[in-house]
């Protein structure tokens, strides 16, 4: 027996059929409302009084018959579409796999590298979508994608707890990461006390990325906690980044709202963290893979891979280095896969 909801498929096939039919029919021989103009009357001889113009009547019986020509197919394709085979569309839906990631380069890099092995190795069609953190979450939360592997814990614990019944947490894919403040090596404080000291050298401020990053959240509380006479500006990764380059460059003195791993502490030698004496930034930190809450009983070999997914603080920044030498996101993961088939086949098992 056929199941139910493909039962009725035919007819309204059929039926959408014959009308389109019945439409032609009618567009061929519709007559528009016209005047008795004789036929043999040159138009430059009419003159315009004597043009007789549509009765309202005939007018109304026009628009009713244009109405009947796109209003009810309109209905019969929807009703047609709206009894397509469900089945048809949760196979497909089988096979696919939505991930969601933050703006910035390291959630893009880890969310490359399950989509080229998930595409490589497990034949599913791979959608990825950029959003800001809070909606990361929600994506995830609200079932609109399946996972993200860019969760800074304990930083964003807030997003945990808020969306905690709609998510399941898998444990950190990397450890040993950092949220703080950074310097290059030639400044010479050690500590966040010592900030408001040397506020000159710095101008005053702190640069800092997207208001919306955990970690600008910690700053904001930092300076609060510290009492420090500095403004925090937001920025860009890329900003932040440039800045970082042309004060290193000339020797002069920054102070930045960053985080490990990143390629900065490979490109410029020497950049250190300012001790954190109240513990603001938590310490040693983590980045967890968060997924939508069914994603195991829904597609359990999806789910089996993006739990094993596991790499390290060299791993990420090697392939952020190749994104700043031009390489695009995806060829680069593609370059990690290929030179890590170690990692690669335990995650397969």
């Amino acid at each position: 027996m056929r199941p139910r909801e493909n039962q009725g498929t035919p007819d309204c096939r059929s039926t959408l059929i014959s009308t389109l039919c019945w439409m032609l029919d009618r567009i061929r021989n519709f007559k528009y409302p016209t005047s008795s103009i004789p036929a043999k009357i040159s138009p430059a001889k009419i003159s315009p009084a004597k043009i007789r113009l549509p009765s309202w009547s005939q007018l109304l019986n026009f628009y009713g018959e244009m109405k009947n020509l796109f209003i009810i197919p309109c209905f019969l394709i929807t009703t047609f579409l709206s009894n397509m085979p469900i089945s048809v569309h949760a196979e497909n839906d089988k096979n696919r796999i939505n991930l969601v990631y933050a703006n910035w380069t390291a959630a893009a890099c880890s969310a490359n590298v399950v989509k080229f092995i998930m595409e490589k190795e497990l034949a599913y069609k791979v959608e990825m979508k950029r959003e800001s953190l809070p909606l990361v979450w929600q994506a995830v939360a609200d079932g609109n994608a399946d996972a993200m592997m860019c969760a800074w814990m304990p930083t964003q614990n807030k997003y945990l707890r808020r969306h905690r019944g709609n998510v399941a947490d898998l444990g950190p894919n990397l450890r040993g990461a950092r949220n703080g403040l950074i310097v290059p090596s030639y400044v010479t404080i050690r500590s966040i006390n010592e900030l408001n000291s040397v506020k000159k050298e710095f101008n005053s401020r702190i640069l800092g990325g997207m208001g919306d990053w955990g970690i600008m959240h910690d700053t904001k509380r930092a300076i609060g906690e510290y009492g420090l006479q500095l403004e925090l500006t937001e920025g860009t990764e890329a900003s932040v980044r440039s800045a970082l380059k042309y004060n290193i460059m000339n020797k002069q003195w920054i102070v930045c709202a960053w985080w490990t791993p990143d390629s900065a502490f490979f490109q410029w030698k020497g950049l250190k963290f300012l001790d954190d004496p109240k513990k603001i930034y938590g310490g040693t930190q983590f980045i967890n893979t968060i997924v939508r809450k069914d994603l195991e009983k829904d597609k359990p070999a999806a789910f089996r891979f993006i739990n094993k997914f596991h790499w390290t603080k060299r791993d990420l920044s090697n392939i952020i280095l190749w994104l700043h030498d031009g390489m695009e996101p995806l060829a680069a993961a593609g370059r990690w896969v290929k030179e890590n088939p170690d990692k690669l086949s335990r995650w397969l098992e």
